[in-house]
């Protein structure tokens, strides 16, 4: 995502294909943190970044894992 001609956010992981009834909870979840971080967190200054990543776990029963 750019803000003002920066790479401001970066969200990185493996593709996962998640139910309908958990997309939007978790699309909400990004927006909310993207939010939260330009009005009082790191993108509320020029040299803030927020980055997200996960990984997939096969032999968890295919969990997430944050990055």
């Amino acid at each position: 995502m750019r803000m003002g001609g920066r790479a401001d956010c970066a969200i990185a992981g493996e593709a996962v294909l998640l139910p309908a009834d958990l997309a939007t909870p978790f699309g909400l979840v990004f927006h909310e943190l993207a939010t939260n971080a330009a009005k009082q967190g790191s993108l509320s200054n020029q040299t803030g970044r927020v980055a997200v990543t996960w990984t997939v776990s096969r032999g968890d029963k295919g969990r997430l894992h944050q990055g």
